[in-house]
Parts: structure tokens; sequence; C-alpha cells
């Protein structure tokens, strides 16, 4: 009963305008259920909590009766302290900061040392991979967030050093297979990319030029992997639009009979509410925990690429050849130095990266120009 009772929270904060103060009233349950008993259930928990951040943006951050920011710390620090709960447990509460870092941008800046605490301190005693990547992800949305913020504070706390060898360490290790053994998801890869481009617009005070040299490959490594998974991605969709076409050729006049037959009315809404569900249970099941026992296959990590997220607009290559671009102006010298490092290989990724990155540009301008003719004038 309790999955269908957030089943239902799920939709109608998915669905409806606004978000009611009446429907705001469940919040503190929810957070005394997960306190309480309903640990089991934080994937579910997890999908309304995402609606009332991201869809609500401006009653959560400005309410303080209840002070819905502190009670989302409350919990989230709670749960990754707790050294009885298992990895697989707690993994909704990474994704929940990266909601909260994501959409409120520029808005939480006193909430980033404490994430970045808790997150540091489950992170050198987990053990599971899908985990490390979500912890780790935390940091690098810090980072999108507000690469200063995000750095001071890790060099505060003495451990700058020991979080970005541990990242770098993670995003070299390969499977048999010449896939990543981390960040194996496109949103994950993106995550990263837009974390490690950030800290090109250090000065060089902040960023000296041996740690740009590896922060620059390490992020040209990522996005060629990014850029190549979303190929293949459109090619494996490409293919089943084609096996579904087959059918549609075989089975549309059988189809037809059998609609008349029976009397069905195609304009019927209850296909439409059928979508819509089906849209809710997707995002329902983008949270649900992770195996590792896969070692050669990246499906289990795909299942939230559906979802939405203020980095959607974010194209990771044209974010980065801007901040490239910046560097250039700002600091010709250092863009200069940097482009000397770069051995043949490392050219020509960064060509590719800025041709790939026009490219893009040029394809988004036009798609913009499309749905703009296309939306009639008012």
């Amino acid at each position: 009963v309790f999955e269908e009772v957030l089943e239902i929270v799920s939709y109608m904060t998915f669905y409806s305008p606004t978000i009611s103060t009446d429907m705001w009233t469940l919040w503190p349950l929810m957070m005394e259920a997960l306190a309480d008993w309903a640990i089991d259930f934080f994937p579910n928990i997890l999908v309304p909590l995402d609606n009332y951040i991201s869809r609500g943006t401006g009653h959560f951050l400005t309410c303080k009766e209840p002070d819905y920011q502190q009670s989302l710390w409350n919990m989230i620090s709670s749960i990754m302290a707790d050294k009885n709960l298992e990895d697989g447990d707690i993994e909704p509460a990474p994704k929940l900061i990266e909601v909260v870092l994501q959409n409120c941008k520029g808005q939480v800046d006193q909430w980033v040392e404490p994430y970045l605490r808790i997150t540091v301190e489950r992170l050198r005693r987990t053990d599971k991979s899908y985990l490390k990547c979500l912890l780790m992800q935390v940091i690098a949305n810090a980072l999108y967030y507000n690469v200063g913020l995000t750095l001071s504070i890790l060099q505060k706390l003495g451990i700058a050093t020991e979080i970005f060898s541990l990242w770098f360490q993670m995003m070299q290790q390969v499977k048999k297979s010449g896939l990543l053994a981390n960040f194996k998801r496109e949103h994950d890869k993106k995550v990263c990319c837009l974390g490690l481009t950030s800290l090109l617009a250090l000065p060089a005070d902040q960023l000296p030029e041996d740690a740009l040299g590896r922060v620059f490959k390490a992020t040209l490594d990522l996005l060629v992997k990014y850029k190549d998974q979303i190929a293949e991605a459109e090619k494996e969709d490409e293919a089943e639009d084609d096996d579904e076409m087959d059918g549609f050729q075989t089975d549309d006049e059988d189809d037809e009979v059998d609609a008349e037959e029976m009397g069905v009315d195609a304009e019927d809404g209850d296909e439409a509410d059928s979508i819509r569900f089906q849209k809710l249970a997707a995002q329902a099941k983008a949270f649900r925990p992770h195996d590792d026992d896969d070692d050669d296959s990246d499906d289990d990590y795909s299942d939230d690429e559906e979802l939405q997220s203020p980095i959607d607009e974010v194209d990771p290559f044209i974010f980065f050849v801007d901040m490239v671009k910046a560097m250039q102006v700002s600091n010709p010298m250092r863009f200069q130095n940097l482009m000397q490092t770069l051995d043949f290989h490392y050219q020509a990724l960064a060509n590719g990266v800025a041709q790939h990155a026009e490219q893009r540009r040029a394809a988004i301008e036009k798609e913009k120009a499309e749905k703009a003719s296309a939306t009639p004038a008012s």
C-alpha cells in the first residue's frame, strides 16, 4: 500500500502545474517514515522528493516552517553516516544531493561543505562500485555548482589530493571489454565531464599547470567515451525502430480488424493516461538500486537516462570548448603552455572534440529555429 501511495504522490507532484501546500505536508511524513521504518522504500521516496525539489524549488529554498533544507540534510546525513546500512540501501542519498546541487545552483552555498563532508566520509568506507561512482559524482556536481567554493572546501579539509587521485584512478579503470569499469551511464560521464571542465576556469594559483594538463586530458578522454556511448545508443535505437516498423507492416491490417471487431475507440483517453503512468513508472524504475554483478553489460546503469535534469540543456562538448576558449582569451600564455604539453594523440582528441562541439552547436541552433518556426505566433 505504501508503494502505491508513493506512486500517487509521485504522479501528483510531477504532473501538477504547481505543488500545492497540501502536497508539501506529505514531505515531513515521508521523512519520518524514512527515519523510522521505510528505508526499504527509499528509492520510491526519492521520486517525489526529487519532484518537490526540482518542481517546487522556490518553496523548498524559502520555506522555514518547516525548514525543508534542514529536514533533507538531517535525513541524508543520518542515512549516509549509518554504519549498519549496506551500500545499496543508501544509493538514493547521493542522488538527492545531486538534485539539490543541480536545481538550486548558486542558492545553497551553505550546504556545500556539509554535503561534501558526509560524502567523503561515506566514500572512504564504501565497497560497492556503483555507490562510489554516485558519491564521486556529488563532488563533480559540487564543482559544477561552484568550482572555486568546492575546491577551497576540499583543500580546507585536506582531502583535495586524495579525492582527485581516486577520481582519476576510477576513470582509468576499464573492463576486459574495454568499457569503463566506473561511470558507466551516459549521465555519469556527463556529470563528471561538467565537473572536470569547471576546473579549467580556475586561475593558476588554484590549479597549477601540471594539474591543469591532467584535468584537460582526463576530460578529453571522458568526452570521447561519452560521445561513443551516445553514438552506440543511437544505433541501437535505430535498430529497434526498424524492427518495430517491420512489425507494424505485418501486423497493421490485423490490428485494424481486431480494433473494429472489439469496438475500440482510437481516441480513448485511457491511452493518454497509460502513457503518463508509463512515464512515471520509468521515473520510479530509475531510482532502484543496481547490482554490480554484471561485468560486461552497462544495461543496469542506463535506467535513469530518461529522467529530466537541469543539466539536460547543457551540452558537455560545447561547455568544454567554450571554457577552453575563455581560457585562451583570459590567459593566452596559460593556454599556449597547455597546448604545448599535449602529445599528438591528445591534440587529435582536442581537435575532434572541438569539431564535434561546433556540429552540436549548429544542430542545437537548427533545432531551436525549427521549434520557433513551428510555434504559432500568439
